[in-house]
C-alpha cells in the first residue's frame, strides 16, 4: 500500500484508490495586449504555475505546485519510482511442501509530495 501526502501535508491519500494523476496549467497573473493582428484578436502573456491533481471518485484534489510542466512530470516520475519499487517478487522454502515458493513482498510506503525548490 502506498500514500501519498500533499505538498501542504493536509490531506493523505490512498494511492490505491486513485484513478488517475493529472498535471494542469493554471494562470497565475495574465497580461493581455492587443496585438497587430487582425480583428482584434490579443496576445496574452503572462506567469503560470503547474498543479499536480489526484483524482479518486470523479474528485480532483491538488496536491502539488510547481513553477513548470517539467518539473511537474518529474515528480510524477519520482511517484511512479516509489510505486515500482513497493512491491517485488522473491523465492522462500515452503517446509511443508518441501518446495521453493514465489511471493510478493508489499511494503507500505509514504511518498511525501516534494516543494517547488527540491524538485
Amino acid at each position: 500500500m502506498m500514500l501519498i501526502r500533499s505538498q501542504d501535508k493536509k490531506s493523505l491519500i490512498n494511492f490505491d484508490g486513485v484513478a488517475k494523476l493529472t498535471i494542469f496549467e493554471q494562470a497565475v497573473t495574465v497580461e493581455v495586449k492587443e496585438s497587430d493582428l487582425p480583428f482584434g484578436e490579443y496576445n496574452a502573456t503572462g506567469k503560470y504555475e503547474y498543479e499536480v491533481i489526484i483524482h479518486t471518485d470523479c474528485i480532483g484534489d491538488v496536491i502539488g505546485k510547481y513553477a513548470s510542466e517539467e518539473k511537474a512530470i518529474k515528480v510524477l516520475d519520482m511517484i511512479c519510482e516509489r510505486y515500482q519499487n513497493s512491491l517485488y517478487c522473491d523465492n522462500m522454502f515452503d517446509n511443508a511442501a518441501q518446495v521453493q515458493r514465489p511471493y510478493i513482498v508489499v511494503s507500505n510506503e509514504v511518498f511525501q509530495m516534494p516543494q517547488d525548490s527540491e524538485v
